[in-house]
């Protein structure tokens, strides 16, 4: 999952708390069944330890917006390596966004693929 934090893509305040706090509602509902991994700029995760269960595992990714499926991580199961982790730099936009280039602020030291151990 990933965090929305930005105001140039929600516009307004209102409506950006709104979508934070379904994100919290949504990640802790899943992490009652499995492990939950929240991306989010490190400086906001005081707050948002305060309002997720110990199920939800923040990682220091800075996000904007919360659509991982479009720009997020993606998990998977190498039959010797175990768990994989790759991104993809996809924006779902096909281009820039109004807000900023990409709609997940990855660090460009991504690697192609990471194996977790």
């Amino acid at each position: 999952m990933m965090w929305p934090d930005s105001l140039a893509v929600y516009g307004t305040r209102h409506f950006l708390t709104r979508a934070q706090s379904t994100i919290v509602l949504i990640a802790n509902t899943i992490s009652e069944f499995e492990p939950v991994i929240l991306l989010a700029h490190p400086d906001r995760h005081t707050a948002i330890r305060r309002q997720v269960g110990t199920g939800v595992d923040l990682w220091d990714i800075p996000t904007e917006d919360l659509w991982a499926r479009d720009a997020g991580p993606l998990f998977a199961r190498h039959p010797d390596k175990g768990l994989v982790i790759s991104h993809i730099r996809f924006n779902g936009w096909g281009g820039p966004n109004s807000a900023t280039a990409t709609t997940a602020r990855s660090p460009p030291a991504w690697p192609t693929a990471w194996v977790c151990r």
